[in-house]
């Protein structure tokens, strides 16, 4: 539908505005005598007319529309709008969202059936006024009127509007548009309609009477000021608690006040995703992976350049993979209002509130106007894999409709959630449906083809120890020597071992955890060649459910994998705000002994920029990182903003580890590649540092303790059972380990 709208709206671009209106006048059969319409505008409303027919058609199939209005109207209808209405206030949008949160959310809303009422003006009359009303173009529309048996009462009768009335109430006469805005809105009910009737018709979702399974009682009602069942041919039947749970995410759409909020949760979840280059380099490294979990092996480079041929010519597997739904949901609402004529998006545009409109400006100043390519690019990475996956599939033998079923089950669409995941991506974790969708896809791959699931770990694991067979033994001896030792010599072997037992300790608590594959987040690389130190590589988003088994969160907390760890952008400004942590780096965001007032607020503010904006945007990480690299570059300080903005306004080369920025390693981290040197040394200096101090607190608290005995307030038996467990515990951290006895 999307598709047949938007061919409709190209060849009306090629009409002007005034030829757009002439087409509305030829469909309604309203031209002005003596007016010769030209070839074009004749041929689009010929088109219009088709496309409107077999909607029609569709309509009357599904028992949305009466024949008696289909037939009134065939050939020539075009739906009707009002500039008055096509912009809702602010207030509008609040007082419905008051009111759905007032009628306790009731699920299947279902066919709304705006499209679908009968338009012009309804009266009720005395059956003695109704020859007047006829002579004044009024007529029947009362179905229980019967003539010549009712002569007294009341009667329903109906007239439309006139050209002329239209007119004063701001009637849109611009074919395109209205085509366009009315074809989709109505398709949308079709859709309903079609589903419902599929609902109907399979004795296993539905069923005329109750039963255990299906136990759910369909409503009856109708689309307001239609005839239409709210539910189609679904309704007064019965159905299961996971399909009512399915169909009620039709009712939570049109919700204003959680529209309102998915939408700017969507902005957010776009800042961090699409809006940044590392997500980009993930999904790409990510989909490979679950491509060879799927049957497409690493080595297939045949079938690679195969899939790509086959976007090249559209080939005929393309249109087959289109046709089963492979592709559906590529072209958004906002692609086919870019085939509107400029000032026809324009008025399109006015459904939208002032603060939106500004929302929208802003947020495409902050992404440098990257949105659309970078939205593309992204929705392009699982476009290509999920026809990959279906080529393969359909070259196995499966069907058409079952190979787009086993493509989506590896490159994951997210439309089909219910309701209790689409809760807890909204208020709690807001990239959980990708979550839902891994877990199931790593424990088939798993479970019923071990071998593709081994081996992307044995890669990771062979390379990291590669690292570090080379990185252990004589700094003079050969690579290909330390490798040999590494295979033939257990002492050597050993001692690798050992280095990397000591380094793992050492690096930061959020390179600790581990992949789904049981790996190590992080594959140690070589030595960086201008600080001479070790390099690092993190691999965690570059595996699907790379952190799933990481259950060291960085803020501190009971161990839970970080996936399931609530991470709301919500809970994190309030986290930051009240108690002055960042949850990401589990670190204080002021020192508030040592900040002034002014400092802590630039801080506070910089945060909380970093926190909303685009990733690519002006001040974000990435913006701070090239300004580094720039400065260490050129061997000169930048200086990027006003001092009073932010702490970071001037770049001078170092990162906030304390390391130079280079610019090699930068554009590496810019585009996912998160490798880096770590300074061990000083990490250790650091960590004794904190032992210290540990050791420092369990004495302090020892010694009020022994103060509270003096005094009587403690025994001497609890005194004397603490310092045992105290001891303990210093005895602990002096080895390395955790206060627990646990390896660090």
């Amino acid at each position: 539908a999307q598709e047949t709208a938007a061919a409709v709206a190209k060849e009306s671009m090629a009409l002007t505005e005034d030829e757009r209106q002439m087409v509305s006048d030829l469909i309604e059969k309203e031209l002005q005598a003596g007016t010769i319409p030209p070839e074009h505008a004749i041929r689009l409303a010929a088109t219009i007319n088709t496309v409107m027919g077999k909607q029609t058609d569709e309509l009357l199939r599904l028992g949305m529309l009466s024949p008696e209005s289909a037939e009134r109207w065939r050939g020539e209808y075009l739906p009707r709008f009002y500039e008055s209405k096509l912009t809702p206030t602010a207030s509008d949008l609040w007082a419905d969202a008051v009111r759905k949160a007032a009628g306790g959310g009731k699920p299947l809303k279902g066919i709304r059936g705006k499209h679908l009422r009968g338009r012009g003006m309804y009266e009720t009359i005395p059956v003695t006024q109704l020859a007047d009303y006829e002579t004044m173009g009024w007529e029947v529309r009362d179905p229980d009127y019967q003539p010549g048996l009712t002569d007294d009462g009341m009667v329903q009768v109906w007239r439309d509007f006139t050209r002329q009335e239209r007119d004063k109430m701001g009637e849109i006469r611009d074919a395109g548009f209205r085509f366009v805005m009315g074809y989709m809105q109505t398709q949308k009910d079709i859709a309903l309609g079609r589903m419902f009737e599929a609902l109907a018709t399979n004795p296993e979702m539905s069923s005329k009477t109750a039963t255990e399974e299906l136990s759910v009682h369909v409503p009856t009602g109708t689309a307001p000021g239609t005839e239409v069942k709210t539910y189609g041919k679904l309704a007064g039947r019965y159905v299961s608690p996971e399909t009512l749970s399915q169909l009620s995410m039709i009712e939570e759409a049109q919700s204003e006040a959680l529209m309102m909020y998915r939408k700017a949760m969507g902005l957010w979840k776009e800042s961090k995703t699409v809006l940044n280059p590392v997500a980009h380099a993930n999904n790409v490294i990510s989909n490979i992976t679950m491509a060879h979990f799927a049957g497409v092996s690493y080595g297939r480079v045949d079938k690679y350049l195969a899939a790509i041929r086959d976007f090249a010519t559209k080939s005929d597997d393309v249109l087959e993979a289109k046709d089963a739904g492979l592709f559906l949901g590529t072209m958004n609402e906002a692609e086919l209002f870019n085939t509107l004529p400029e000032e026809l998006k324009a008025l399109a545009q006015t459904q939208e509130g002032t603060a939106t409109k500004i929302g929208r400006s802003a947020f495409n100043l902050l992404s440098f106007y990257l949105r659309k390519p970078m939205g593309w690019a992204y929705q392009a990475e699982d476009t290509f894999f999920r026809y990959l996956i279906y080529k393969d599939a359909r070259g196995r033998g499966l069907s058409p409709d079952d190979a787009v079923d086993y493509a989506q089950k590896f490159i994951f669409t997210y439309d089909d959630l219910p309701k209790g995941a689409r809760l807890i991506r909204d208020f709690g974790i807001p990239f959980f449906a990708y979550t839902y969708k891994a877990i199931p896809a790593l424990l088939e791959t798993a479970l019923t083809h071990p071998e593709r699931f081994a081996a992307p770990m044995a890669v990771i694991m062979a390379a990291n120890a590669v690292a570090y067979a080379i990185a252990a033994g004589d700094d003079d001896d050969s690579w290909e020597l330390k490798l040999k030792k590494y295979l033939n010599d257990p002492e050597y072997r050993k001692e690798a071992k050992a280095k990397e037992q000591l380094e793992r300790e050492l690096l930061p608590e959020w390179l600790k955890g581990k992949t789904a594959l049981g790996t190590d987040k992080t594959v140690r690389l070589g030595t960086d060649e201008l600080t001479k130190l070790p390099m690092f590589l993190d691999m965690s988003r570059m595996i699907p459910g790379g952190d799933l088994l990481d259950v060291r969160p960085n803020s501190g907390g009971i161990p839970w994998p970080q996936p399931l760890t609530p991470n709301h952008p919500l809970l994190a400004m309030t986290t930051a705000i009240f108690a002055n942590k960042d949850t990401f780096y589990g670190k204080d965001i002021v020192n508030e002994r040592t900040d002034t007032a002014e400092e802590a607020a630039r801080k506070r503010m910089d945060w909380m920029w970093k926190q909303m904006t685009p990733a690519i945007a002006y001040g974000n990480y990435h913006w701070e990182r090239w300004m580094n690299a720039l400065a260490q570059a050129t061997g000169k300080e930048v200086q990027w903003a006003p001092e009073w903005a932010t702490d970071k306004a001037i770049a001078t080369g170092i990162g906030r580890d304390g390391l130079p920025v280079q610019p090699k390693l930068a554009a590496m981290q810019t585009f996912g590649i998160k490798a880096r040197p770590y300074d061990l040394d000083k990490a250790e200096e650091i960590q004794r540092s904190m032992t210290n101090k540990d050791v420092r607190e369990i004495e302090a608290e020892m010694r009020s303790l022994r103060r509270l005995m003096d005094l009587g307030a403690v025994s001497d038996r609890t005194y004397d059972r603490k310092r045992e467990a105290a001891d303990e515990k210093k005895e602990r951290l002096r080895d390395g380990q955790t206060v627990d006895g646990k390896p660090r």
